[in-house]
C-alpha cells in the first residue's frame, strides 16, 4: 500500500497566465452582468434607427457591453471590444468542443508536409473600403505581435519589401516547436510556416488559423516599419508603448471600412451600434436579417433588455440568466464543452507534494455543490485532467471504466483514511491535521477578486476548514493576484482548464490551464531546462492495474511525461498510438491528481424562435465557434439564422 510520499520533481515558481483565457471570460461574461459593470441604455423617444425601428420583427438584437465612445479596434491596446468583435471581422477556423479545427472559406488549403505548412487564402474577400483581405494581414500580425512579446531583446530584424523573401522570425522561446519558429509571406495570400518538429495536425490548425481575422496590413503596416527600423530594445520598447497607447475607435472604424465579416457598421451612436450586411461580402446572398442592433447595455440594462424580450440570442443557457426570460426565447442547444475548471496545486508545499493529501483534499470537497453554486457546470465524475466531452472522445470505454472514480459528494470518511495513510493525525484540540514532525497542513488560497468567484471560494474555504486543514485564504485585486502566480506564492489558485490532452498534458507550456511546467522540451540531460515549475514530476509512476491507487512500489512503473506529450503532439498519422499516449497520461493523473479537477462547463444557444427561424435542434453549427466561443455570432454570419416574417 503507498504511503503518499512526495512525489519527485522540482522547480522554479514561475507560471505564465492566459491573457486570452482571461479576456475572453471577462468579455464574455461581461455580456450577461456579470462583472458589476454599470448600467448604461437610453434611447431617444421614437427609438428609430435610419427610420427601422428597434422593435422591427426582422431586426436581430444583441446587447453591446461596451461604451462605443472608448471601444476601439487596435488589439494591442486596451477597451478591445472581446465579446462582440468576432460579429465585425472573419474567423480563420472554428473550433468544436471536441478541440476539431475547422477551417473557413477564409482559407483555401492547408497543406501539411512533416514540420512544413502552407496556408493558402481566398482571394474572394475583402475590407469595408474594398482593400482585399490577405495572408500580408496575419503576416503584419505575427511581426507585430513577436515585437511586443519581445520587445526587451536587443536583436536585429531583417526587413525586405520583396514578396517571397519576406521571413518573419517569431521570436519564440517554446522548446517544443509548437509554435511556428518561422514564417514567410510566399504571396498575397500564401503564408509558409516551419515548425522544430512535425505536428498533429489539431495542433498545426490552431497554431497557423489565427481565429479572427482582425488585423488589416494598410493600417498597421505602418507600425510594422516603424518597429524594423527601430535599431535598439529602447526604440522597440518606445514604438510599442506608442502602439498599445493608440486607439481605433468603433466610430471611426466605420468611417475608414476597417471590418471585413458579413455585416458592417452603419451607425455607432452613444446609445447603440449599428451593422447593415455587407453587400461585397462572399456570404452576401446567404444573409437574410437585414439589420444587426446592439444597444449599449452593461448588468441590469442586460437584464431589463433580455427581460422584455429585446434580445433575440446569445451564448449560454436560460437557467443561468438573472431574470426569467419571455416565453419566446428557448434554449437551442445545451451541451458539456471543452472547458472546465480545476484547483491548481503547487506541490512547492511540502503536504501538496504528497499524492495522499492531494486525494484527501480532493474527497473533502463538495464537488456537486461547488460547480453548482458557481455555475461551472457537472462535477468531474473522473479526475483525467480532461473535461468529459474529451474523456469521450480521446479514452476508450475499457479505459475510462478502469479508472479510480473519487467522490463527487463530500466524503470525510476517505479523506481521513487517505489523511492517515499519508502518516497523519488529527489534533483533538484545534481540529487541524498534523504530519509526522507535527506541522499543520497550512494551505494558502489565492483567488481574484471577482465578484462572480465568491461563492465558490467560500465552498471551498468552509470544506477544507471543516475537515481541518489550516487555510489561508486571500481574495485579490488582478495586478496581485498574477504577482502571486507569477512569484509562486500560493498553494492553491483555482483557475480554468481547456479540458483536451493538447493543452492540459502540455509540460512545456507554464499556464495554468494546462500543466504549468514551462519546461524545455528539447533540452536533453537533467540540468535546469528539465526542472518542471510548481513542483511536480516529470518522470513519476503510475500503477501497472489502472484505477489501483493502493498500489505500491512493486505495482507501479516510471513514465515519461515529456515523451509522452511529444506522441501526443506529434504528427504519427495514427490516431491510435496518440490515444494510446493519451491513455497513459490519463492513468498518471487519475492516480497522482496532480490538480484537482472541478467540473465541466455546460454550455449551449438560446434565441427567439417566435421571430427567427433556427437551425435544427442537432445542427452541429451551434457546437462551432470561433476565438472568443461565440457560437450565435457565427450562425448569423453564416446565414444560418432567417427572420420567420412574424409580427412581435
Amino acid at each position: 500500500m503507498t504511503t503518499g510520499g512526495a512525489d519527485d520533481g522540482a522547480a522554479e515558481d514561475v507560471t505564465d497566465r492566459s491573457r486570452r483565457r482571461l479576456l475572453t471570460a471577462i468579455g464574455s461574461s461581461a455580456v450577461f452582468g456579470t462583472l458589476g459593470l454599470s448600467g448604461c441604455l437610453g434611447f431617444d423617444d421614437e427609438n428609430t434607427v435610419d427610420g427601422r425601428v428597434a422593435d422591427d420583427p426582422a431586426v436581430f438584437g444583441l446587447p453591446f457591453p461596451y461604451l462605443p465612445e472608448t471601444a476601439q479596434l487596435n488589439p494591442w491596446a486596451g477597451s478591445y471590444p472581446w465579446a462582440i468583435y468576432p460579429l465585425l471581422f472573419e474567423s480563420e477556423s472554428l473550433t468544436t468542443p471536441t478541440f476539431d479545427q475547422q477551417p473557413t472559406d477564409l482559407i483555401e488549403d492547408v497543406a501539411i508536409d512533416g514540420p512544413t505548412v502552407t496556408v493558402s487564402y481566398s482571394d474572394e474577400f475583402s475590407w469595408w473600403n474594398g482593400e482585399p483581405v490577405t495572408a500580408r494581414d496575419r503576416w503584419v500580425t505575427e511581426r507585430i505581435q513577436s515585437f511586443v512579446s519581445d520587445v526587451d531583446a536587443d536583436r536585429p530584424i531583417d526587413d525586405t519589401d520583396e514578396l517571397g523573401e519576406l521571413e518573419a522570425s517569431l521570436l519564440t522561446d517554446d522548446p517544443i516547436g509548437t509554435n511556428a519558429m518561422s514564417m514567410s509571406l510566399e504571396d498575397e495570400y500564401t503564408l509558409t510556416y516551419e515548425f522544430a518538429r512535425p505536428l498533429a495536425r489539431p495542433l498545426v490548425l490552431a497554431r497557423v488559423l489565427g481565429g479572427v481575422h482582425n488585423v488589416a496590413a494598410w493600417w498597421f503596416d505602418s507600425w510594422l516599419e516603424d518597429l524594423t527600423e527601430a535599431g535598439t530594445a529602447a526604440e522597440r520598447t518606445d514604438v510599442v508603448a506608442d502602439l498599445q497607447r493608440t486607439k481605433l475607435p468603433i466610430a471611426e472604424a466605420m468611417e475608414i471600412g476597417y471590418g471585413c465579416g458579413p455585416y458592417e457598421l452603419a451607425e455607432v451612436s452613444p446609445n447603440r451600434l449599428v451593422l447593415d450586411p455587407f453587400e461585397d461580402h462572399p456570404r452576401a446572398a446567404s444573409i437574410s436579417i437585414p439589420r444587426l442592433w446592439l444597444p449599449v447595455a452593461m448588468e441590469q440594462a442586460t437584464d431589463e433588455l433580455v427581460a422584455d424580450g429585446a434580445i433575440d440570442g446569445s451564448y449560454g443557457t436560460l437557467e443561468t440568466l438573472r431574470v426569467e426570460p419571455p416565453a419566446h426565447l428557448e434554449q437551442l442547444d445545451r451541451y458539456r464543452a471543452n472547458d472546465g475548471m480545476k484547483l491548481v496545486c503547487n506541490w512547492r508545499n511540502p503536504h501538496l507534494a504528497r499524492r495522499n493529501v492531494r486525494r484527501a483534499l480532493l474527497c473533502a470537497l463538495a464537488l456537486d455543490d461547488l460547480v453548482e453554486r458557481s455555475g461551472w457546470g457537472e462535477p468531474a465524475a473522473v479526475q483525467t485532467g480532461l473535461t468529459e466531452p474529451l474523456d469521450r472522445r480521446w479514452l476508450e470505454e475499457s479505459v475510462l471504466a478502469d479508472l479510480h472514480r473519487y467522490p463527487v459528494a463530500a466524503d470525510h470518511e476517505q479523506a481521513t483514511a487517505y489523511m492517515r495513510d499519508a502518516g497523519y493525525t488529527r489534533d483533538d484540540g484545534d481540529g487541524y491535521w498534523r504530519d509526522g514532525d507535527g506541522n499543520t497542513v497550512r494551505i494558502r488560497l489565492r483567488v481574484p477578486l471577482w465578484e462572480e468567484w465568491a461563492a465558490p471560494t467560500e465552498l471551498i474555504q468552509h470544506d477544507l476548514d471543516r475537515f481541518g486543514f489550516d487555510l489561508e485564504l486571500e481574495q485579490v485585486a488582478n495586478n496581485t493576484f498574477f504577482a502571486y502566480v507569477d512569484e509562486g506564492s500560493f498553494d492553491l489558485v483555482p483557475w480554468w482548464t481547456d479540458g483536451h490532452p493538447f493543452s492540459a498534458y502540455d509540460p512545456t507550456d507554464s499556464d495554468l490551464s494546462s500543466l504549468g511546467y514551462g519546461i524545455d522540451g528539447e533540452s536533453e540531460g537533467d540540468g535546469e531546462a528539465l526542472e518542471p515549475r510548481l513542483g511536480k514530476p516529470l518522470e513519476p509512476t503510475v500503477p501497472v492495474t489502472a484505477g489501483d491507487v493502493h498500489a505500491g512500489a512493486d505495482g507501479r512503473e516510471r513514465i515519461d511525461l515529456l515523451e509522452q506529450w511529444r506522441r501526443i503532439s506529434g504528427q504519427s498519422g495514427d490516431e491510435a498510438e496518440t490515444a494510446a499516449a493519451v491513455a497513459t497520461v490519463a492513468r498518471w493523473w487519475n492516480d497522482a491528481v496532480p490538480d484537482i479537477d472541478l467540473g465541466t462547463d455546460i454550455v449551449g444557444v438560446w434565441g427567439n424562435t417566435r421571430e427567427f427561424s433556427w437551425p435544427a435542434a442537432e445542427d452541429p453549427r451551434y457546437r462551432q465557434f470561433g476565438s472568443e466561443r461565440r457560437p450565435e455570432l457565427e450562425l448569423l454570419k453564416a446565414g444560418a439564422i432567417e427572420p420567420t416574417g412574424d409580427d412581435r
